[in-house]
């Protein structure tokens, strides 16, 4: 255990300081309580940025200094929101959310839609046309691949067996249910999805988490569907799920961390150092593949798909985390908004390099993707220096370690982009 409270000392003596997060309560009505309710967000650009909250939906156009409760007002003694479980914006004024009504083992689900900033809500009947019932069905999540074309997920309805899908093609006009034969044979146990954000996107793309540590994937803007095992061992859901591109993402379920290159059909470990926090993933707005993750505990940051965890704070609490750049950041949680507007998180191009043979009886190959100034050292687990040297824009580096003991150690390398740490043992 001191060995591992050491390597952390190491690594985090090279991160930037602790991130400062200002935060700001709701405008919920009185009595509302929204400790441990749902919580989702989503923000348009640095001052637009739209958030559910339990059965509200919140809306700030000034950088979150002020909030607007914009929950829509509906005269329909047929359905009163229980709950908001996803919330999409598409700009400052124009946002959809999922909500549902609950009554004793029964769910009405409806999509509504705003083009006023929350003023006048729409019904959108075509989605979840029908009362479903407990046992069968939760809507889940709903988003929107761009102005036109969006999906909305319930889980699995007990009708047909598999999951009830709907897709549109012109803004949510008007729906088309995704039939049968455009799903996998389905799992009566295991065809469950959780309502929020347990899902990522990227293109026509989109994945859901569900149930049995699956992943549920759609190419075609949710209009076809296929199913992949993560392969995660254990009890545990896959809690968070993101991706950079169509081809290669992340996912976590406890504290296993997986990775994927072709699209979620295999995955493989990510054998990481640092503060993973498993409880969300999200890619960093406009950045080359920088994944955030967040939770109750804290958020982190990887520039290098998920080896090296950098802390952002370990402080703040997170049910739903989104940054519109690596300067500006919005966190949600038992009804407080947070701004982060700490130091800028360091994205720069990492100075991509590799260890070999890694475990290694002393002498270490290190090798350089870009030829590239950059300075490498070796600490041991005391934080002490034990190897420097400089190359100029050379590929390759032998390091002599071998009158070094036996254990773990972290190589840096620096480069005039940004620092990078990687793990080594010598054995």
């Amino acid at each position: 255990m001191k060995k591992y409270f050491l390597l952390a000392a190491v690594l985090f003596r090279y991160l930037p300081a602790q991130a400062q997060w200002v935060s700001q309560p709701l405008p919920a009505p009185p009595g509302s309580y929204l400790i441990q309710a749902l919580h989702n967000i989503t923000a348009i650009n640095e001052k637009a940025v739209w958030v559910s909250a339990g059965k509200y939906a919140f809306r700030t156009t000034d950088s979150g200094n002020s909030w607007q409760n914009v929950t829509p007002v509906i005269n329909d003694p047929q359905f009163r929101i229980s709950q908001i479980n996803s919330i999409y914006a598409a700009g400052a004024d124009t946002a959809y959310l999922l909500a549902e009504n609950y009554w004793t083992h029964h769910f009405l689900n409806r999509v509504y839609k705003t083009t006023d900033g929350g003023k006048i809500w729409s019904w959108l009947p075509e989605a979840y046309p029908t009362q479903i019932t407990y046992a069968s069905s939760r809507a889940c999540l709903l988003y929107f691949f761009d102005k036109f074309n969006g999906v909305t997920l319930a889980s699995r309805e007990s009708a047909t067996g598999y999951f009830e899908i709907y897709t549109t093609g012109d803004g949510g006009n008007t729906w088309q249910k995704v039939t049968p034969r455009q799903f996998p044979a389905p799992d009566a146990s295991l065809d469950y999805a959780e309502p929020g954000h347990n899902f990522a996107a990227f293109g026509s793309n989109i994945w859901i988490a569900v149930k049995g540590k699956r992943i549920l994937k759609s190419s075609d803007q949710g209009r076809s569907w296929t199913i992949s095992h993560t392969g995660f061992a254990g009890y545990e859901t896959v809690s968070a799920l993101a991706f950079k591109d169509s081809h290669n993402g992340l996912a976590c379920s406890g504290n296993s961390l997986k990775k994927t290159f072709n699209g979620g059909q295999t995955w493989v470990d990510v054998p990481y150092t640092g503060s993973l926090h498993s409880e969300m993933l999200k890619v960093l707005s406009g950045s080359n593949g920088v994944y955030v993750s967040a939770g109750r505990k804290g958020s982190s940051y990887s520039t290098d798909n998920g080896l090296t965890w950098l802390p952002i704070d370990s402080l703040n609490a997170n049910q739903d985390i989104a940054f519109v750049n690596n300067k500006i950041g919005y966190s949600v949680n038992d009804g407080f908004v947070s701004r982060y507007q700490g130091d800028a998180l360091n994205t720069g191009t990492p100075p991509s390099f590799g260890l070999y043979p890694n475990p290694n009886a002393g002498t270490v190959y290190l090798t350089l993707e870009n030829a590239q100034p950059a300075a490498i050292e070796v600490f041991n687990l005391a934080g002490r220096s034990i190897f420097y040297a400089q190359t100029n824009a050379a590929t390759s580096l032998e390091v002599d370690l071998t009158r070094q003991p036996k254990g773990i150690y972290v190589v840096r390398i620096t480069s005039s982009s940004q620092t990078k740490l990687r793990k080594l043992i010598l054995q």
